[in-house]
């Protein structure tokens, strides 16, 4: 459909599937094809090396000039926290220190997802899926490096693109209702002239 989209209408597509990101990982993850992907514009696909850590943070980072350019953007995939993080916003986490994501994910795996969650302030913990280890290292990241929640700048580009979206709708579905007042009015002009040859 996004495809189709592009190619009637025009736009950018830009993933939005956290998996499909990597370069190595085209079939499993059921990218796009080569032919597919020329046959529109695509953005945000396997431009990550599959060792190499990518996050929410780094995907909204990305997608932000996408977003705010000229070309109409039409954002596809699979992934929940992506499309969330977008329209609700996320907490602005810099590059994350290898050894801070290292002393993270070593203590997950010998104390538990929990004993990350307890660290966090009771609104992060009310607010995050606390069973999703993803997501509590990701606050425990953000409770680390003391940053507090804040939108995105994804979140803001995404009220003008919004904005710019309805505006556009409204003008096609303007051009469109007038096509259809003229072609109603073809139409009572045929049936004028098929009902004038049908009394003679």
């Amino acid at each position: 459909m996004a495809l189709h989209i592009a190619q009637s209408q025009g736009g950018l597509i830009i993933n939005a599937d956290a998996l499909q990101v990597y370069s190595n990982w085209r079939i499993l993850t059921a990218r796009p094809t080569q032919k597919e992907e020329s046959r529109a514009v695509h953005a945000l696909y396997g431009h990550v090396d599959g060792q190499t850590h990518y996050s929410v943070g780094q995907w909204l980072r990305d997608i932000i000039p996408f977003i705010t350019g000229d070309m109409r953007p039409i954002i596809v995939g699979g992934t929940g926290l992506y499309f969330s993080a977008l329209t609700r916003g996320l907490v602005d986490i810099p590059a994350i220190p290898s050894d801070i994501q290292n002393l993270c994910e070593k203590r997950w795996k010998t104390e538990g997802i929990s004993a990350l969650a307890e660290e966090l302030d009771d609104a992060t913990r009310a607010r995050i899926d606390l069973q999703n280890p993803v997501r509590v290292m990701r606050a425990w990241h953000a409770h680390v490096n003391g940053i507090k929640e804040d939108k995105n700048a994804a979140s803001k580009a995404l009220g003008f693109l919004l904005n710019r979206t309805i505006a556009g709708a409204f003008a096609r579905w303007r051009e469109a209702a007038a096509e259809l007042v003229e072609l109603r009015e073809k139409m009572h002009r045929v049936m004028a002239r098929v009902a004038q040859r049908s009394m003679v």
